[in-house]
């Protein structure tokens, strides 16, 4: 507990930990995403061909 305002009120922090359970994701597939300067994104993905979102920025 950490007081503030000369004790008047306090700060509580709590910390647990959890156990994650597995995502089971398919590792082979992978998509990748550019924020670029030029485009306003570039997404190039593990099953086909790379392609642009939105238009040239100037």
């Amino acid at each position: 507990m950490i007081p503030i305002d000369n004790g008047r009120m306090f700060k509580a922090n709590f910390t647990y930990e959890i156990e994650k359970d597995p995502l089971g994701l398919d590792i082979d597939n992978v998509m990748g995403i550019d924020l670029g300067v030029n485009n306003f994104a570039t997404v190039v993905t593990t099953e086909g061909t790379p392609f642009y979102c939105g238009r040239e920025i100037s």
